[in-house]
């Protein structure tokens, strides 16, 4: 069968499972949750029909309830055949569906009861662990995006198509646990030392919003950070990014808030200020913070379109692009420039 037909006949997706990945994996099912509806003899238009009528949703933006409806249509609509990446912290699992759903009410307790019968890829016996640094910057900063369950990676599909077929590289599973733990140790340590102020960044906020300037910067764009007086009465943003290439021009407003735990509504209205001026509607506006985010305020700024970068969201951002930090910058953190050993 030639190449680009075998591509024509199957679909990528990803399916994030929020934990118990190897717990999973042994069951041989990707799942999400929607826990109190059994969604296995559902079409996909009656599951999204079915789950957007659910009360939770009661008063919740349209725009809300058609990605969650969207969301249950990908996962009913992927069929026997149609291959799966799911996101394992820094690494991903790679699947083949075997296009059998079913409901698990012992794993509902977790609301992960709607289930996906797949064959996880292994290598001689092993789970195969495929490193995130081997995905192209693309495919790699689709699985990044916050709140997508289940998304469509059919652009990728050509990439995806050659991880499959070429099992050659694998990491050993006990080396991934330890990697991972180290990784998770190191951004729980570096955000709560940002929040606490156990650095030596620049204090009032500037610091902060010099490593998001500098974060933009390493991604291609042209960032500047912005006086206080920028913008007229309570509307404010501290950070002005800038990108544009043969086919796109993107333009980027983010307000940045150091914060010790919480971060409320205010950098959220702040940045709806800016938008209903009317100045700014080409401008993609993105609240930043060290803080925590509650689910109201998300709600808030998705009815918005305005993105939230968390505490947890910053410390991945930072880590990803640690190495081209400025020398300086990583001494301010109190980082080590020292390699360790897996022990």
């Amino acid at each position: 069968m030639a190449k680009g037909l075998m591509l024509m006949e199957r679909n990528y997706y990803m399916v994030r499972i929020s934990d118990r990945i190897w717990e999973f994996a042994e069951k041989g099912v990707v799942a999400i949750g929607w826990s109190n509806l059994d969604l296995s003899k559902l079409t996909s238009d009656e599951a999204a029909e079915i789950v957007g009528r659910q009360d939770y949703y009661a008063g919740t933006a349209p725009q809300v309830v058609g990605k969650k409806k969207n969301e249950v249509w990908r996962f009913k609509h992927i069929k026997k055949g149609d291959i799966i990446i799911v996101p394992y912290w820094s690494n991903v699992l790679i699947a083949k569906s075997e296009g059998e759903y079913q409901f698990s009410e012992i794993d509902a307790d977790a609301d992960l009861a709607n289930q996906l019968k797949v064959k996880y890829q292994r290598v001689g016996g092993s789970l195969r662990i495929l490193p995130r640094s081997e995905l192209s910057e693309g495919l790699s900063r689709r699985l990044r995006v916050r709140g997508s369950t289940v998304t469509d990676l059919y652009e990728f599909s050509a990439e995806i198509e050659m991880l499959f077929t070429n099992t050659e590289y694998t990491i050993e599973k006990s080396a991934a646990d330890k990697n991972i733990a180290l990784e998770e140790s190191f951004k729980k340590r570096l955000i709560t030392d940002i929040r606490v102020g156990n650095t030596h960044l620049i204090t009032g906020g500037q610091g902060l919003e010099t490593i998001v300037k500098l974060l933009f910067e390493i991604e291609g764009y042209s960032a500047k950070v912005l006086g206080k007086r920028t913008f007229s009465g309570y509307a404010d943003a501290d950070v002005e990014a800038k990108r544009r290439d043969t086919f796109t021009d993107t333009k980027i407003l983010a307000q940045v808030k150091h914060h010790n735990w919480n971060t409320g509504e205010w950098g959220v209205e702040q940045l709806q200020l800016i938008k209903q001026s009317g100045e700014y509607v080409d401008y993609k506006l993105v609240l930043i913070t060290s803080g925590d985010v509650s689910e109201k305020i998300y709600q808030m700024a998705e009815e918005n379109d305005i993105s939230i970068v968390d505490g947890n969201d910053l410390a991945d951002w930072i880590f990803v692009h640690l190495t081209e930090l400025p020398k300086d910058i990583r001494a301010r953190l109190h980082i080590s420039d020292v390699p360790m050993f897996l022990e």
